[in-house]
This record gives C-alpha cells, structure tokens and sequence, in this order.
C-alpha cells in the first residue's frame, strides 16, 4: 500500500462527517481559495475541501487561491494573504522559499510545492525543519510522502521520527519479528546471550506470542507462564464461577506434571475415555458417590452443560497420582484427563470474561464500588439514600455495568432506581447485583493474563468462522496490549507508575543498548517500527486514529494484516460513537490473494467495498452478503451496499512482502470468513 493510504487511510472511500478541518494555529501558512466574499472583509474560504468563515486583512478576489498566513484562530479566524497560489513551474515557488529564508533547491521546490497544493498548514520554523531534512534524507518520492505525512500530523520534524515511519514501508512488521525470533532462538540455545539472558528469554517469549507460534510444544514457557500467574489464574476462575474449592497446590501440581507436547483433549474425548476404559469402576473406592454421580451422568448424555463444568471439577479435585490400585496406564490416562480438564476450564473462564468485557479504568471501578459500599453503610444504619443511587446512576460506567447483567437483573436495577420506597427487600438485592458485576470486572493484570492465556492455549479451526473471528477479535486485542504502542497513555492513565508487564516496546528498549551489532540493529529496527506505528495514532477530544500492522501466521496468513480505523468520540467520553466510522482492511489471502475492504459507518448505515483481483470474489460476496445483512441487523446496523472493485484498476500500492511463505499455511479451497 503505498504511503499515501497509510497517511490518509480512507482515501478510496467516500467523504464523510469524520473529515475534519486542519487545526490552524497562529502564524501557519497554508493554500486556500476564496469561495465567496462578504461585507466587514469577511469572506468563505475553502481548505481541504471544507469551508470557513475568515475575516481577511487585505482586499482579495472571489474565486481565487492564495498563500495565507493565519493571524489568531478561535471563533473567528484571522488570515492576511500572503502571495497568490505558488503554482509549480511559474517561480512563485522560488519566492515564496525565498521570503521564508529557505534556501531552494530542487528538493526543497518540489516539496513546497506538495504542500501548498495539498493545503497543509506549515509554520516558518516547520519548513525550515522540513528543508534541513529533506537536504539530509533525500528528496525522493516516498521521502517527501513521509515527509507530508509528519507535517500532516504534526509530528515532530526529526531524523529519528522519519527512520521510524520509513521503517514502516521498509519491511513488514511481521517479518521483522520472525527473523528477531529466530536468531534470539539459535542465541538462546548457544548460550551465547551471557549478559541479560532473562529479559532475552522474556523477548523471545513475546515474539513466540505475538507470532502465533504454537507454545504447547514450548513446554517450558508455557509452565514457566502459568506457574508463574497461578495466583491471577485462581482468580479468574473464581470470576467464572469455576473451581471454587480446587487449591491453588492442586493447579501447580497439574501445571507441573502436564506433557504439553500431547495434544490437549477435547471435552467429548475426555468423555469418551472415561467410557471406553471402564474407569468409573476403578474408581468407586476413591471417588465420594457424589463425584461417582456426576461423571456418569456426564457419560450418559449428549448435553454438555452444566454437567460437563462438574465433571472436569471432579478430575480436577483428585491427585490420581496417590491412589493406590490404580495401574500406571489408569494414572497416566487420568493424569492426561485432569490436565486437559485444567486447560479447558481455563480457556473456558478465559473466554467466559472476555466476551463483552467492557473496558473501564482502574479508578472508575474503585469510585464505583465505593459508591455501592456507601449504599451498604447507608443502609446498615438506616440512612437515606437518595443522593447515593443518584449517584451511582450519573456514575459514568453505570451505563457500561448495566450491558454485563441478565435482562432481569439490568430490568430489576432500573426499576430499582426509580422506586421512592424499597420494595420486599429490594435494596439489598440491589446491592448484591452490583457487588456481583462489581465483581466479575476484571483487573489489567487479569485482563491481559486472560487474553495471554487465550493466545497460548486456543486453537483455530479454519473451517469454523466461529474459530476465526474469535482468534481474529483476541489477536488485534492482544497485540495493541502487548506490543507498547500505547505505552504513553496507559503511563498517564496510570500516574507514571512503572506499567506491568513489560510490553514488547519496553523489554526492546531495555535491551537494545546493550547487544551484539546483528541483534542489536534488529532490534532497533523493530523499535522503530512500533514506535512508528504509535506515531500515526490519533487519539483526541474529537477523533480516535488507529493504524496497524498485525502479524497473522496464526491465521495461516503469509503477510501482515493492516487495519486502519477512524471513529468520533462519543459526547468528547472515552468511548467511540458507534453511529460513524471507518475501518479498511488489507489482507493478502491464500486463495483470494490481495484483497482491501474498506467498511464506512454513517448514522449506522453501513457500506462495503471490497477490493480484489479474483473472478472468485463477487460471486462469494453474493453468497454471503444475505447472512452479513442480517448478523448486522440484529446489532442494529442497516447494510446498504456490498460493492466489487479490481483492484488493479485502483490507484493503490503493494505492501511491501515478506520475504519467507510458510507453506504449511496454504490449504486448498477458500479462505475463511472473518
């Protein structure tokens, strides 16, 4: 994809509500053209295809463009006009450099140029930055781009900011981290890392992550990882709802005694077994009749739930182990029972939190549960508390809490609010149903051992679209958590405090300085790429920017998938308005080869266009645009249209490729649905 997309994502969609004016500020310059002039000297101009009203210090003509400088901005914007529209061979150029004391060059022409044709605002001091740089980097086409793209954003004008967005359009991040991870690999087994071999082997265990690589065959990561969170583990557990009595000792000797080199079992094989190997009779001395109970009804009937939850509790609870008269084949079935049994109720109670875990800072659930404890105190002492549920109402997550309750615990909450006096000891069910979704909220550290648990022990299957929208969904989460791309904000949400654990950002800083020339110089590179990737971030009063490139081995992608999105905040709040926004999508498929689909949002209509080469593709978007009409419907979404473009009859780029295809990862047929 070429630059111009990565700087301005949406380009190949239609205009919307989302495109805002360029922020000027006193001082700038910036090309516009005058639409309409008015009485006072006041007249409309037009920038960037949006029009304000300027009052104007010099006599101008309608329908005309100028080179303006901004006087003071706020309700009112104050421009002076510099000189006419510079056009690009007539000299106007050269004076406009030379009025702003830049030396001109052939560089420096052609780049002014760009901007005053593009409409970006520029400050003197910023085109004497751009013109030492561009001197510096050399003009070429992709370097004015990224060059445009810094000024665009208002980024720093610095060498080091350049290498990292250049580094973006230089090699894919995904590669990148392959190659990282397979020389840390061949260091780590030379035991040639002598100097912070810890934080290398932590590096290498992130790359492993974040590459999808299967850890159940990395034994000893996977156990060092679980082992290492059994405490938030147990908590998890017990948010789920799940081995409430099993003690953590249990776990740990499960953890340790695991083969994870053995595929882990499903809950029909686990059933199965049990079965076929006549165990429930070996077991009758050693089981209570309650336990004995459960897994023979699990046995005997095809309805999983709850039953099925009892039964792996029951292999949990047991150290089959230390039971005698059992055979070494019977504990070693058993023990592959009750670890499989461990995993599954993990990824289970994983899952089980995650889905529609709203995300709510660490103050805003501690200002809430005071709140429901000062209900409690008021209640114990039979005070008023009027003021109290007015608060908890007006309460900014009370809205968010209310979306994690049954219909008739949210219904019974509203109700509750209105009333004037308790009904039948409604004030105390009251404060047992928020104390309870109060309670399955998640800390961060819960948050992100869950979503790591998830990436180490799922597992897809590329025929269920199920499957793949889960790991789609948890792969993007788990990345923008992980790899320090929001190190700054989670530093200021958190006052500075050191952030725990370290994200893929911070462990490279970490090391990065004190390494070999080869590793060390990849690992800057990858540093930079992160940090450019953080750098096209917007994240405002007004707009939330999002550009990504996500490795997708574990998809049984080749190349990155690139997601970029753009949405308005709702009411200037932390959350993003669900009625407009914009995502693009650029995939490079196994079957259908290179494919963008760029997806735009307005008062909940939504558009589709999908960008592809292949014959295959109308054809399949006919056959699956019905069900996508109406999974969008029941989220109160309207589907206008789902249209078919060539690719190759768009101006568009090619992202750069990776230079490895595992082909493990091609299969025959089509891709799968996300």
């Amino acid at each position: 994809m070429s630059l111009q997309n990565i700087a301005n994502p949406f380009s190949l969609t239609k205009p919307s509500t989302l495109k805002q004016l360029p922020s000027l500020k006193p001082g700038q310059m910036i090309s516009a053209k005058v639409l309409e002039l008015f009485p006072n000297q006041k007249a409309t101009i037009q920038v960037n295809g949006k029009e304000i009203v300027a009052q104007l210090e010099t006599a101008l003509t309608a329908k005309k463009s100028y080179l303006f400088q901004v006087i003071s901005a706020g309700d009112v914007t104050r421009i002076k006009k510099i000189t006419e529209t510079p056009q690009k061979n007539d000299g106007s150029i050269d004076r406009l450099l030379q009025q702003l004391g830049i030396p001109s060059t052939k560089n420096s022409r052609s780049l002014f140029a760009q901007i005053v044709a593009q409409q970006i605002p520029f400050s003197n001091k910023a085109g004497k930055e751009l013109a030492q740089l561009i001197e510096l980097i050399g003009g070429n086409n992709q370097n004015q781009q990224i060059l445009l793209t810094m000024l665009a954003k208002d980024l720093p004008l610095t060498e080091e900011v350049f290498k990292s967005l250049q580094q973006i359009l230089t090699q894919s991040l995904g590669s990148q981290m392959s190659e990282l991870n397979d020389m840390l690999e061949v260091m780590l087994k030379q035991k040639s890392l002598v100097m912070n071999e810890k934080h290398f082997s932590l590096l290498y265990d992130k790359l492993q992550v974040i590459l999808g690589n299967n850890l159940l065959t990395n034994e000893g990561n996977t156990k060092n990882y679980l082992t290492m969170n059994i405490q938030t583990i147990n908590a998890l557990l017990k948010k789920a709802g799940l081995s409430k009595e099993i003690p953590i000792s249990r776990f740990l000797q499960i953890i340790e005694q695991s083969n994870l080199q053995h595929p882990l079992l499903s809950a029909d094989q686990i059933q199965k077994s049990l079965s076929n190997s006549g165990m429930l009779a070996k077991l009758t001395n050693h089981l209570s009749s309650d336990d004995l109970v459960v897994l023979q009804k699990w046995i005997m009937t095809t309805s999983h739930f709850p039953i099925e939850r009892q039964a792996l509790e029951v292999l949990l609870q047991h150290d089959f182990q230390a039971m005698q008269h059992l055979s070494t084949k019977d504990k070693g079935l058993l023990q592959q029972l009750s670890q499989s049994s461990f995993y599954l109720l993990l990824k289970e109670a994983a899952k089980q939190l995650m889905t529609n875990q709203p995300f709510i800072h660490q103050e805003q659930q501690q200002s809430f549960g005071q709140l429901v404890g000062r209900l409690e105190n008021a209640l114990e002492n039979n005070l008023p508390i009027g003021s109290i549920k007015s608060l908890i109402a007006s309460h900014s997550i009370f809205s968010v809490l209310l979306k994690g309750l049954s219909a008739d615990d949210a219904q019974f909450i509203r109700s509750w609010m209105d009333q004037n006096q308790p009904l039948n000891n409604s004030d105390q069910r009251a404060i047992q149903i928020l104390t309870k979704v109060m309670g399955q909220q998640l800390t961060q550290d819960e948050m992100f051992v869950a979503r790591e648990i998830l990436q180490r022990l799922d597992q897809m299957n590329p025929n269920d679209p199920q499957s793949v929208k889960n790991h789609f969904i948890t792969l993007i989460k788990h990345f923008i958590e992980t790899s320090g791309i929001q190190d700054e904000a989670q530093l200021l949400k958190q006052k500075g405090q050191q952030i725990e654990p370290l994200s893929l950002k911070q462990t490279l800083l970490l090391l990065s300085q004190h390494s070999t020339d080869s590793i060390g110089d990849k690992m800057t590179r990858l540093l930079q790429t992160l940090t450019g990737l953080q750098l096209q971030m917007v994240n405002d009063h007004q707009m939330y920017e999002l550009n990504l490139q996500i490795p997708a081995e574990k998809l049984g992608l080749a190349n990155d998938i690139v997601l970029q999105f753009a949405g308005k905040r709702k009411n200037e709040s932390d959350e993003i308005d669900p009625e407009y926004c914009r995502i693009l999508f650029h995939l490079d498929l196994n079957q259908l080869g290179e494919t963008m689909i760029a997806m735009s949002i307005q008062k909940r209509i939504v558009h589709i266009t999908v960008y592809n080469d292949k014959e295959l593709a109308p054809p399949l978007l006919s056959m699956y645009k019905p069900q996508l009409e109406e999974r969008l419907e029941e989220l109160n979404y309207q589907l206008t249209s789902v249209v078919w473009k060539k690719m190759s009859d768009q101006q568009i780029g090619k992202l750069p490729r990776q230079p490895y295809i595992k082909e493990s990862t091609r299969t025959e047929g089509i891709d799968f649905r996300i």
